[in-house]
């Protein structure tokens, strides 16, 4: 029996099992790290659909991500220039598009779309070593920008992140007449509530500026940009689009005062009669001014929440993991996923024979499901639509 790769979501192994409980066989292979390792270990001659499950891989290497990337989708295009039918959930350009935070919302927002208050810090990068100048020039463009704003709650991410990596929360105390300045590290869930967060604290501007010089020499994934955002505490809805449909997930924020599950966060489907028909709108016209390839995703996810003073603003936008979060928390979750992909790919493929086999990829971090089926053909899908649609 094949072996998850570390850190996959929670629900992978229950999908696994359900197709084998099908018929399906299961074979995990790990892109992360090495370039051929996609045409080395999978026979692309036998497979149907490619299913993102998350974007791991770009939290360690986005270089060697996106070139991994790269390979997939011309393995993918080779059977489809042979007549083969190949359904992705997520094509390589969505990816990369989404993959960078920083360059997505500043095209968002010359659009008109108004999106959470970001400032972007960058330092430049020396060859393959980081400038050390230039990473405490950044440091002291953090320091000059907390001290100068009337905001005293913050976030800091790298642009090219998922999963909290690298997220910390930073707040400015200026009540005593001189400046205190609080950074949190959020962990995932544990045993002990108490070990959630880890906190320290800063007095001197100096300490401060060397610790986050630090923080991005450890936490840049990519180019050296990271998001300085001011912090929303306020209920974050995500509109789920699953193929095109728009489902929608409220999203209480856990002890870490983050929307994730892995954090303590909640995932709450809501019919659409009870959200707010503005949220409806604003999602509407940010959905509208992605590119193509974005809007036609089978997954898509759209993050927003309303800030005082300023109304409803985007936070983010995801891909992968996107229909997980709304299934994850539907009725009959597990067997709606596998339904739903086989339907996909019927209806791309136009066929009414052999639907099959199945490439589910996290690329390049958790490592690569592959599910065949050749021996049978499956019945049409009978998805709960209810389940699947609130």
């Amino acid at each position: 029996m094949p072996t998850m790769g570390e850190g996959d979501m929670p629900d992978t192994q229950a999908l696994a099992d359900k197709l084998r409980a099908e018929g399906w066989s299961v074979i995990h292979a790990d892109f992360s790290g090495d370039l051929q390792t996609a045409s080395n270990k999978v026979d692309w001659t036998q497979i149907d659909i490619v299913d993102t499950r998350n974007m791991r891989g770009s939290l360690t290497n986005f270089t060697t991500y996106s070139a991994i990337l790269d390979e997939i989708n011309d393995q993918i295009r080779k059977q489809r220039r042979a007549g083969r039918v190949v359904t992705t959930t997520l094509d390589d350009r969505t990816i990369k598009w989404l993959s960078n935070k920083s360059d997505y919302l500043k095209k968002l927002e010359d659009l008109g779309v108004k999106i959470i208050p970001t400032t972007v810090i960058s330092f430049q990068k020396d060859g393959i070593r980081d400038n050390p100048v230039s990473r405490r020039s950044a440091a002291e463009n953090i320091y000059s920008k907390l001290v100068s704003s009337e905001c005293d709650n913050w976030v800091i991410k790298p642009s090219t992140s998922a999963l909290a990596k690298g997220l910390r929360f930073i707040d400015v105390d200026r009540d005593t007449g001189k400046i205190v300045i609080t950074v949190t590290e959020p962990r995932q869930q544990a045993a002990n509530d108490d070990a959630h967060q880890v906190t320290t604290t800063y007095e001197d501007k100096e300490a401060f500026i060397e610790a986050m010089a630090e923080y991005m020499r450890l936490e840049n994934t990519h180019d050296g940009r990271f998001l300085l955002q001011e912090y929303v505490d306020n209920l974050e809805t995500s509109a789920v689009f699953i193929n095109g449909k728009a489902h929608y997930v409220e999203r209480p924020t856990g002890p870490s005062h983050i929307a994730h599950g892995n954090f303590g966060g909640q995932d709450i489907p809501k019919p659409k009669k009870d959200i707010d028909p503005n949220i409806i709108q604003f999602v509407d016209y940010i959905r509208s001014q992605l590119p193509p390839e974005v809007i036609s995703a089978k997954f898509l996810r759209i993050d927003v929440m309303q800030q005082a003073g300023n109304g409803l603003i985007l936070g983010e936008i995801e891909g992968a993991g996107a229909a997980r979060l709304w299934l994850g928390e539907a009725k009959g979750a597990i067997k709606n996923y596998t339904e739903m992909l086989k339907d996909m790919h019927a209806a791309n493929a136009k066929a009414t024979k052999t639907l099959g086999r199945v490439f589910e990829t996290r690329a390049g971090g958790a490592g690569v499901t592959i599910r065949a089926d050749v021996s049978r053909t499956p019945t049409p899908p009978n998805v709960d639509r209810k389940a699947a649609n609130g």
